[in-house]
């Protein structure tokens, strides 16, 4: 260590020139084992860089060459044959190999640099120390954990990836240690350059199985879900999370409380809030059944004001939406609720719609070759859209079954094409569009419609953007009955987030990313 950093001064002595003072940022992309890893650093121009990859935390004093500086790295030395000198023009960038190795997989490699002033007027030979990086190591296919563990183990959340790259991470049941769940208002972010997560503060109110959407100027619009877990009933607010403050403010109050709804962001950057019921009850199910609505309603984040949209022909809830290509919103099945002499009836359709904000009225729109709900739905680079999974069955026997088949929807021709089916069959599965395709995470194999509750699925599965042929391309470290997953790190990686089995007493806090 001391040779080389003896050779890293001797090189600084050779040039001269002013150095202005900033701060020294350390990022990295890629890292995929079998490829590369790039490290992109920005610091005071003119000054050299010194970066330093690691496989241990540190600390390591700086004292050890410089005994005027009391400063600590947070990275270890073990990797010094591979640490990297240059220049920063003010920024520089370093690519590495990463060797296709499998015993690789699931270790942390942390990465930090440090400047030093060619000039030497700084007291200390090191000038500015970067911030840490680090992931989990891993090939293609493997799904690994997090470094850092969530603030709050929770279920019924949202998972919304933001414009610089976090993660917002927002509301659902907290889970206990006596297997009880309190309704939660906290959030979080998730770091995907440390891997790491951080409190982000509280919502106005506790929510669960809320929507997130988040709008054309990176703010997240949180609406509904119920407040209280069991018995809820759900909040007719709005409020709307500032990724960049951290903070959470009330707006205006859609019209009645929903959860189970769905909220599409509309080309022109209104959202589009659709059916879903007021209440959640599993001790009063014909109750909850009768608050469910055929209205919808649409958010302006300019003006602050909800108007109201078209009805659709029956209550609906437990669908999904998406915008297509042509600016229309496709909305698919569910559970539609008719009546038998007052009583509410449902029934799993497989009625379609699709929202024309041109016109702001539903067009006519083909049904899916098969009624389901809790089905997944997501939206094509062709413009259409795919639907898959879900679930369908007898709410008089209360059996229900899941389902694998595969559907794509074509906005041109307003047809429905039958292509695949998934290896597992599931409810409420995860899509994720990767780039180059389709991955499919978790969901319930098996589902009691009337609690939401099932055996998890673990295998994930990936196809290209036709959906015939799907293959089993990892699998989860837990069984996790409700998670998010969101696509990170450009492409690379996706987070899954949300309580898992560990079969420990302790309640899981862990969170795990899949590498397509």
């Amino acid at each position: 260590m001391y040779s080389s950093l003896s050779s890293f001064l001797l090189v600084t002595s050779l040039f001269a020139g002013s150095a202005v003072s900033q701060t020294a940022d350390l990022s990295w992309s890629n890292g995929v084992l079998g490829s590369s890893i790039t490290y992109n650093m920005s610091g005071p121009p003119g000054e050299l860089y010194y970066l330093l990859p690691s496989f241990t935390v540190g600390p390591t004093p700086l004292a050890f060459f410089d005994p005027l500086d009391a400063r600590l790295l947070d990275v270890g030395i073990d990797l010094l044959s591979f640490a990297q000198l240059g220049f920063l023009v003010p920024t520089a960038s370093v690519t590495l190999p990463l060797p296709a190795i499998p015993s690789l997989s699931g270790v942390e490699l942390r990465a930090q640099f440090l400047t030093i002033d060619p000039t030497f007027s700084t007291p200390t030979i090191a000038n500015k120390i970067s911030n840490t990086t680090g992931f989990v190591l891993g090939m293609s296919g493997d799904v690994v954990g997090t470094i850092g563990e969530v603030v709050t183990p929770r279920q019924g959340h949202s998972a919304t990836g933001l414009s610089d790259g976090r993660v917002l991470v927002v509301g659902g049941d907290e889970a206990h240690l006596v297997g009880a769940l309190t309704t939660t208002q906290s959030y979080e972010f998730f770091e995907p350059q440390s891997q790491m997560f951080e409190s982000g503060g509280t919502m106005t109110q506790p929510r669960s199985t809320h929507t997130a959407t988040r709008l054309n100027n990176g703010r997240v619009l949180i609406v509904g879900g119920y407040p209280t877990f069991g018995p809820g009933v759900a909040s007719a607010t709005a409020e709307i999370i500032d990724p960049v403050t951290g903070s959470s403010t009330a707006i205006s109050s859609p019209s009645i409380g929903r959860t189970l709804h769905t909220a599409t962001l509309l080309a022109d950057g209104r959202v589009l809030v659709v059916g879903g019921g007021a209440k959640f009850d599993l001790n009063d199910i014909f109750g909850s059944l009768a608050t469910v609505v055929s209205s919808t309603e649409i958010y302006d984040p300019v003006l602050d004001t909800w108007t109201a949209g078209p009805n659709l022909p029956k209550p609906l809830f437990a669908h999904q939406a998406s915008l297509l290509g042509d600016g229309r919103v496709l909305i698919t099945s569910g559970v539609e609720i008719g009546s038998l002499f007052g009583i509410p009836v449902p029934a799993f359709t497989s009625s379609c719609h699709r929202f024309n904000p041109a016109t702001g009225l539903f067009d006519n729109t083909a049904s899916l070759p098969a009624a389901r709900a809790y089905h997944g739905q997501i939206a094509l680079p062709s413009g259409g859209a795919m639907v898959m999974g879900g679930a369908t069955g007898n709410f008089t026997t209360l059996v229900f079954s899941t389902h694998a088949e595969v559907y794509s929807y074509n906005q041109v021709s307003n047809s429905w094409t039958s292509t695949g089916s998934l290896n597992v069959p599931r409810a409420y599965p995860n899509l994720v569009d990767t780039g180059a395709g389709i991955a499919v995470v978790a969901g319930l194999t098996s589902i009691d419609v009337t609690t939401g509750s099932g055996t998890p699925a673990t295998q994930v599965e990936t196809s290209d953007y036709a959906g015939i042929t799907w293959t089993a391309s990892g699998v989860q470290t837990l069984a996790r009955e409700t998670p998010r997953a969101v696509l990170i790190d450009g492409g690379k990686r996706i987070l899954i987030v949300g309580t898992g089995d560990n079969g420990a007493p302790a309640v899981d806090k862990t969170a795990e990313i899949f590498i397509p």
